[in-house]
């Protein structure tokens, strides 16, 4: 450890340490039967050739001492040093076999290491979340938040700024190696900032110092080399541990007056202003605090990776060439003359990838939706093939794990664009429908969905919109005030206001509530009544309850 990390890990160490400290309770053979009888069967094993399988055969002889193995790891606060050692083995991606470049690297554990694993990682997520130490910002690998949250919320967060018109600007970062580039001693001086004390914390310590790994190709190893930084590839704790690290950026967003939303290392920033000129200068300071806090942590960014959008409502009003935006770097020429600093410029695309959801500057969703379509014609060849080997169930059974998930994916936060866009989908979506039930090109839409069982593409939006908005409001407990018969609808000032989620979400639901009186059901119940409901909905119905009234 150098004396820069030992330095940084002392700096990081914060006073307002919180009073309560986590308490690694003993499991027990019921625990360690349940964990066991979980894992994938067909995972590959560590080191020891121990398979997940072995362990499920033998788990009513095995569960008794497996007990007491963990149990005595979290009593001594030790980690076993047979559980430390990884076996890499290079999986081919594409492109040429001789470049390494080409090679994903897995790294495979030991199966009775997953296990105490995953005791750990249960006790500490739920001394996380009970003690609210994570940042509400931070959605990646916690329990009731997922990517469609993460991409709903930068949408509505956008949304809402252009609506109260500000113009708003958004940096997506991106992270070199940053689960492989942790380093250890910050990392407990951050686990001790969040409660880990005591035996808890020599336990960590344990976990993450003294760890090896070796490369097995044709199965064939290599010498063991000791891995010094980042957390555990392809354990259970990595994930909870690395967002424990970044925890503290969400923090540093909020003192500068940014937003912020991340999905374990995939993260956005957010800036807002009246004007472009105050909105690139805020992003210029945002971006530097964020910098300086990287290198404070021995993370780095991506400078030509990293991108960033202007948003706003019409091309007219995106801001003109004169604006750009850097990454000021310390030490750096801006204070004595600005135009010869020599930080990098960050490249300003009109689209991005983020949490596999493309995202446009004026929000219209058109190039998600290119891209779904094109994805969805591509296996039209694959039902081709399987319609003349299998029966129409199987086949159907094929389509939504093929097709069906792609339309589905994050469809609350792009089926309310234009009319124009989703009958691009939905033309593909018949397409693969009809081959797959050797219909011909001109059959009847309505009799191709009736015949299939399946709802179309702004059926599903409609069926998602009510599903995800039922939910929310029965966690809000609105739902249990009988005085309340429709749900709040916020203003908007546009046609792009109206075709998000905010505003589609309460407007769409009371229409239906008021048809079929849908507040009052359990959310299991919802989904039924409302899948049965929308498979006979004609065009005409379904084109009222998305019309937005004046």
């Amino acid at each position: 450890m150098s004396l820069r990390e030992q330095d940084l890990a002392r700096q990081a160490k914060t006073n307002n340490t919180p009073l309560k400290s986590i308490s690694l309770t003993p499991t027990d053979p019921h625990e360690v039967r349940s964990i066991v009888m979980g894992l994938r069967s067909h995972s590959a094993p560590g080191w020891d050739k121990i398979t997940a399988t072995i362990l499920k055969q033998n788990i009513l002889t095995l569960a008794l001492p497996i007990t007491y193995l963990c149990n005595k790891s979290l009593e001594t606060g030790t980690f076993p040093a047979n559980f430390k050692k990884a076996v890499v083995c290079p999986i081919f991606k594409s492109g040429e076999k001789s470049e390494p470049s080409n090679y994903r690297p897995i790294s495979l554990l030991s199966t009775m290491s997953k296990i105490l694993e995953k005791i750990v990682n249960k006790r500490l997520i739920n001394y996380l979340e009970k003690n609210e130490m994570l940042s509400n910002c931070q959605f990646g690998f916690r329990a009731k938040k997922s990517t469609e949250d993460a991409v709903l919320t930068l949408a509505s967060n956008i949304v809402t700024n252009i609506e109260k018109g500000d113009k708003c600007l958004g940096v997506f970062l991106d992270l070199q190696k940053a689960f492989d580039t942790v380093s250890t001693p910050i990392l407990l001086t951050r686990l001790e900032n969040v409660g880990i004390r005591g035996v808890a914390l020599e336990w960590f310590t344990d976990y993450l110092t003294g760890r090896s790994q070796c490369v097995r190709v044709a199965g064939i190893e290599s010498d063991g080399a000791v891995c010094r930084y980042g957390v555990p590839q392809g354990s259970t704790l990595g994930p909870t541990l690395f967002i424990i690290y970044v925890n503290e950026l969400c923090n540093v967003a909020t003192r500068s007056n940014m937003d912020i939303i991340m999905f374990a290392d995939d993260t956005v920033l957010i800036f807002h202003e009246d004007s472009w000129d105050k909105v690139f200068h805020a992003a210029e300071q945002g971006l530097s605090k964020t910098t300086a806090w990287l290198e404070d942590s021995l993370l780095s960014l991506n400078g030509n990776k990293t991108k960033y959008l202007c948003f706003s409502k019409s091309v007219m009003s995106q801001p003109s060439a004169k604006h750009n935006l850097k990454i000021h770097m310390y030490p750096c020429n801006r204070g004595v003359n600005r135009s010869k600093c020599d930080c990098a410029t960050l490249s300003r695309v009109a689209s991005i990838k983020y949490l596999g959801i493309t995202v446009d500057v004026q929000l219209t969703w058109g190039p998600h939706i290119a891209v779904v379509t094109t994805r969805i014609r591509k296996i039209i060849h694959i039902f081709k093939n399987l319609r003349n080997i299998g029966d129409v169930d199987l086949l159907l059974g094929t389509y939504r794990a093929l097709c069906e998930c792609i339309i589905r994916y994050c469809i609350c936060v792009w089926g309310g664009a234009g009319k124009t866009y989703l009958l691009t989908a939905e033309r593909a979506q018949r397409a693969v429908l009809k081959v797959l039930m050797y219909l011909p090109y001109r059959h009847p839409t309505t009799a191709v969905y009736e015949k299939a069982g399946v709802l179309s593409v702004r059926k599903m939006f409609i069926y998602e919109i009510l599903r995800r908005y039922h939910k929310k409001i029965m966690s809000t407990l609105l739902v249990s005030n009988k005085r309340v018969e429709r749900c709040p609808v916020p203003r908007t000032k546009s046609a792009s206001g109206q075709r998000h989620f905010n505003f589609l979400g309460p407007y769409i639901y009371n229409k239906c509530n008021k048809i079929q009186k849908i507040k009052k059901l359990s959310h299991l119940k919802l989904k039924r009544v409302v899948h049965t409901w929308l498979s006979t909905m004609d065009y005409d119905t379904v084109e009222n309850l998305l019309r937005v009234d004046k």
